[in-house]
């Protein structure tokens, strides 16, 4: 597998300019495979049929300052994991994104590892679902 060797003609990259980035990693993994003719067929096929594919997941890293506090929120497809020394504002935001309409699942499994330890704090959620803005009345 080389990447050079990868040549993508113009009405190719027209359907990967309308990718989003886990299937731009999708379709250069097919081409480099498979072929690029085969990365295309799959695809149109996912865009048609409203598949994403087999997609990979993106990991995206947030830092919110409360005061003098830092709250690292990193979302690993459908695992969001908070860093923090205040366990209070790890709640706060937690409760608001259940106020939100957020439904979230503690999973204690999820365990930081050594390079983690730069914050006192650390739970992991799995999103399992959304819906209305809940009302604590």
């Amino acid at each position: 597998m080389n990447l050079k060797d990868l040549v993508i003609q113009e009405n190719e990259f027209d359907i990967f300019v309308a990718l989003d980035p886990s299937q731009k990693i999708q379709f250069v993994w097919d081409a480099l495979q498979d072929g690029i003719e085969h990365a295309v067929e799959r695809q149109l096929h996912d865009l048609n049929s409203g598949n994403k594919g087999r997609g990979i997941a993106l990991v995206q890293l947030q830092v919110i300052r409360v005061g003098n506090q830092t709250l690292n929120v990193m979302t690993v497809g459908n695992i969001v994991i908070l860093n923090c020394d205040n366990l209070r504002i790890i709640r706060r935001f937690v409760r608001n994104m259940w106020n939100n309409g957020t439904v979230l699942l503690r999973r204690p499994d999820i365990r930081k590892t050594k390079s983690q330890d730069m914050f006192k704090y650390f739970l992991a959620y799995e999103i399992i679902g959304s819906g209305q803005i809940i009302c604590d009345n």
